[in-house]
């Protein structure tokens, strides 16, 4: 494990058992059939309304599937046995999650702007505040959206970046919320994008999850999903409305001190 370090805010899952993959298929919205054994694959875990449940990274092997999900959401986890009745498959106990900055053969790579690995560990160093928040930053360069209790269930996967992250599939079968996400596809009628955002001036707190953000003229226009304080400035994930642009300029309004954020590619946020 040299070079690994334990990433407290994800945890892993194992699900063993010959109908692991076609019960994760009939659950998560990408392609598991699909899959490249040697990287993870963002997906989503929706309600019947399409509405994402829950971020996820899923990982093959010959044996298992292998799920990485955020902690503050591991209560979803009994929900998602509910829907295992009826298939061979077994869920392991929840595992710490170790990530390395660097490439390795023998774990599976992370999409962002550099090379990444994350892999199931039972023992793993714990981490400086540091590199924990190196890693949740390119996270959010590489347009995984994760979601916190607060912004679970309110918006459809093709808001939160995973067309673009190869983490939706409209030819797969049917999985919670299909119809509706595929309806959407179909008659063209997404209203909302995923964005970045950086602050335009220091500030001593973050943005929190679920914060509104407002346009010039006090009109809603996106929601925070996740914001780091980083060099005592904001950088974070926004759902938007279409027609914001990179280069706006958007206020939260919550709080004693409108904070002023300048939206961006999720691209660039490294």
């Amino acid at each position: 494990m040299n070079g690994y370090f334990r990433l407290p805010h994800f945890f892993g899952l194992r699900l063993d058992g010959s109908g692991a993959r076609q019960f994760c298929q009939s659950q998560l919205t990408a392609d598991l059939f699909d899959l490249a054994t040697d990287r993870w694959q963002p997906a989503a875990w929706c309600d019947n309304k399409g509405r994402c449940l829950m971020i996820i990274l899923a990982g093959m092997d010959e044996e298992a599937v292998e799920l990485i999900l955020p902690a503050s959401q591991s209560a979803l986890v009994d929900k998602l046995k509910l829907y295992a009745i009826g298939h061979r498959v077994q869920f392991a106990p929840l595992s710490p999650v170790a990530g390395l900055f660097a490439s390795d053969d023998q774990a599976r790579s992370v999409p962002g702007p550099e090379p990444r690995a994350l892999k199931l560990a039972d023992a793993v160093a714990a981490a400086a505040h540091e590199p924990v928040l190196r890693w949740q930053h390119m996270d959010m360069a590489a347009s995984l959206a994760w979601l916190r209790p607060e912004t679970a269930g309110r918006h459809l996967p093709q808001f939160l970046g995973l067309e673009e992250n190869l983490g939706l599939s409209y030819r797969k079968g049917c999985y919670p919320g299909q119809e509706v996400i595929a309806r959407v596809h179909y008659l063209g009628s997404v209203k909302h994008k995923l964005l970045g955002f950086a602050g335009t001036r220091p500030t001593p707190a973050a943005i929190a999850a679920g914060s509104g953000l407002c346009d010039a003229a006090g009109e809603l226009v996106g929601e925070v999903l996740n914001c780091l304080l980083i060099e005592d400035r904001l950088t974070g994930l926004a759902v938007c409305k279409t027609r914001i642009e990179p280069g706006a300029i958007l206020h939260c309004p919550d709080g004693a001190d409108a904070e002023t954020v300048r939206m961006v590619l999720p691209s660039g946020l490294c």
